[in-house]
C-alpha cells in the first residue's frame, strides 16, 4: 500500500525523562473501595435515572445532577436512538472525592442500521450529585490500564477517567471541552486514509495515508466542521501502553483506536502526551495518530519527543 511520507515528529519542544519499568509495585495509596458509605443513597438515585431513561422522563431526575452533568446526560440520551439493554449491575470505585458507578449498558442506533453499544458511567460529587456522565472504556482497554500496578490505583483511575471523558467528548460533540484540554501550543498530527490516482491504471486508485500537522486553532475549527457534517462519531479503544514521565503526573498514552463516523472510519494507534497534575484540568501537549505499528512493533511515544 502506497503511503504519503509522514511529517517527522522529532525536534518538538518537549524534553521528558521517562520512568524506567520496574517489577516492584508501588504501595497502593488510593482509597480502598470494598465499601462505599451509604450505598443505598446512590442506588436510589441510579434507579431513578435508569427509570427516567426507560420512560424518557428526563426532567424528573434533573435534581440529581449538577447543571453541566445534566446537560451532558441529555446529550447522551439523545445520541441516536438510545435504549437500555440490560438491568445494570453497578460496579463502584472511588477517585479522590468522587464516587463512580459503572456500567449501564445501552445501545445507540443511527440511520443505515449503524448501532453502538456503550457502558455509561456516572460520577458523584461529595454532595451525592451526579457531576459527570461518560461512556465507559471497554473492559479490555480499562484492564490494560489497571494492570499497571507500578502506579497507584488513583493514578490509574485518573487515566481511565480522562480517556472516558475524551471518548465521550468526541461522541457528544463537546467542542468547547475538547478545546479546553489541548494546550495552546499543542503538537497535533492528524492522519487519515485517502485515495489517489494509480499512475499505472486509470481505473484503479491507490489507498494512501495522508498526514497533516495542525495548530490547535485549525484543528478545533476542522473538528467543528466534522461534527456538523456527521450524524455520529464514535471512538472505541482497545489495548494500551502507557509510560509516565519521571516527575509529575505526565503520561504518554499509546492506545489502539477504532474511529467511526457517518462518512469515514479507520483503525489506528493514537498517542497522547497528557498532563494530569491537575486531574480536573487535563492538558494534552501532543496528539498523534498512525495506522499501524512500525517494523519493531512500536508506535510514537514519549521517547520520540
Amino acid at each position: 500500500m502506497a503511503q504519503i511520507k509522514p511529517i517527522p515528529f522529532r525536534g518538538s519542544y518537549f524534553e521528558l525523562a521517562v520512568d524506567a519499568p520496574t517489577n516492584t509495585p508501588e504501595p497502593e495509596t488510593g482509597d480502598k473501595i470494598d465499601k462505599i458509605e451509604t450505598p443505598l443513597d446512590y442506588k436510589n438515585v441510579l434507579d431513578a435515572i435508569t427509570k427516567a431513561v426507560k420512560t424518557k422522563t428526563y426532567a424528573a431526575v434533573k435534581k440529581y445532577f449538577t447543571n453541566d452533568a445534566y446537560n451532558s446526560f441529555i446529550r447522551l440520551v439523545q445520541y441516536g436512538n438510545a435504549r437500555i439493554l440490560t438491568e445494570p449491575h453497578w460496579e463502584a470505585s472511588k477517585l479522590a472525592n468522587s464516587v463512580i458507578f459503572r456500567d449501564l449498558r445501552m445501545s445507540f442506533a443511527f440511520k443505515n442500521n449503524k448501532k453502538f453499544v456503550e457502558g455509561v458511567v456516572f460520577s458523584f460529587n461529595e454532595k451525592k450529585q451526579v457531576e459527570s456522565v461518560s461512556f465507559a472504556l471497554s473492559k479490555k482497554a480499562a484492564n490494560s490500564i489497571m494492570e499497571k500496578k507500578v502506579w497507584t490505583e488513583q493514578n490509574r483511575l485518573q487515566i481511565i477517567a480522562f480517556m472516558e471523558d475524551y471518548k465521550t467528548a468526541y461522541a457528544l460533540k463537546k467542542l468547547k471541552y475538547i478545546e479546553s484540554i489541548f494546550a495552546d501550543d499543542a503538537l497535533i498530527i492528524v492522519g487519515r486514509y485517502t485515495f489517489v490516482k494509480n499512475p499505472e491504471n486509470p481505473y484503479r486508485k491507490n489507498k494512501v495515508i495522508q498526514y497533516n500537522k495542525y495548530s490547535k486553532a485549525t484543528y478545533i475549527k476542522r473538528l467543528g466542521r466534522s461534527f456538523k457534517s456527521n450524524e455520529f462519531i464514535n471512538l472505541k479503544f482497545e489495548e494500551s501502553r502507557i509510560r509516565k514521565a519521571a516527575s509529575g503526573n505526565i503520561y504518554g498514552i499509546q492506545i489502539k483506536q477504532s474511529y467511526f463516523s457517518t462518512n469515514y472510519g479507520d483503525v489506528g494507534y493514537l498517542f497522547l502526551m497528557v498532563d494530569l497534575n491537575k486531574p480536573e484540568k487535563p492538558v494534552i501537549h501532543i496528539r498523534t495518530w498512525q495506522p499501524e505499528k512500525d517494523g519493531e512493533g512500536e508506535i510514537y511515544g514519549l521517547k520520540d519527543f
